[in-house]
């Protein structure tokens, strides 16, 4: 993965950011050109993020500050979106998350069918609403590390992704304001970090 985004770095230009998004952590990477690939740590100076959003008294945090409102008020606190991302409202999925997350009031977008968060009459979310947010917070991330900004990312997507969610993944970043150089199927880039890591043992 590092020797992909040293290679697009260079071709673009510019710094690129890539994203490691799980259901639970994300963990972000900027590559300069000229500049080996570093990972961008979060405030709290570490590698992973929890992949967690939370929404109170008109605030919003992410990772281990959203965690601890979650603990406390879990009906304002949004995480495992990835399970959710690209399934529509009938997916069995859906009623999983349901059953382990009683307290969230999922409901179908009128218009695609997908899955919508509803906390009041006047505030809902959609899950690549909730997953553009993070993809924000990466890019700050990103560009605190470099000092300078970002615009393109790579992508890490889990190797179950279809093209639905691939879809929604893509309308996520564009939300956020980046363009997608490339998506990666989760196992190509362990393979390709072993590589890199791993080369002449």
């Amino acid at each position: 993965l590092s020797a992909l985004l040293a290679g697009i770095a260079l071709s673009q230009g510019a710094a690129v950011m890539s994203v490691d998004l799980g259901s639970e952590w994300m963990k972000v990477g900027v590559v300069s050109p000229g500049v080996p690939m570093e990972i961008a740590l979060n405030r709290e100076s570490k590698r992973k993020t929890p992949a967690i959003l939370a929404f109170r008294d008109g605030t919003r945090t992410i990772g281990e500050d959203a965690q601890t409102i979650g603990i406390k008020d879990p009906n304002s606190a949004y995480g495992y979106l990835l399970d959710l991302l690209g399934k529509t409202i009938d997916n069995p999925i859906v009623d999983l998350y349901r059953k382990r997350f009683p307290y969230y009031n999922i409901v179908g977008d009128p218009e695609r069918n997908t899955v919508v968060f509803r906390k009041s009459d006047t505030d809902e979310f959609s899950v690549e609403e909730l997953v553009a947010q993070l993809l924000v917070k990466a890019k700050q991330f990103a560009q605190e590390s470099v000092q300078q900004p970002i615009t393109e990312c790579v992508l890490t997507v889990p190797g179950y992704f279809g093209q639905a969610e691939r879809e929604a993944l893509l309308s996520a970043a564009q939300l956020a304001n980046l363009k997608v150089l490339q998506l990666i199927n989760d196992y190509a880039a362990v393979a390709l970090n072993y590589g890199v890591f791993h080369r002449g043992e």
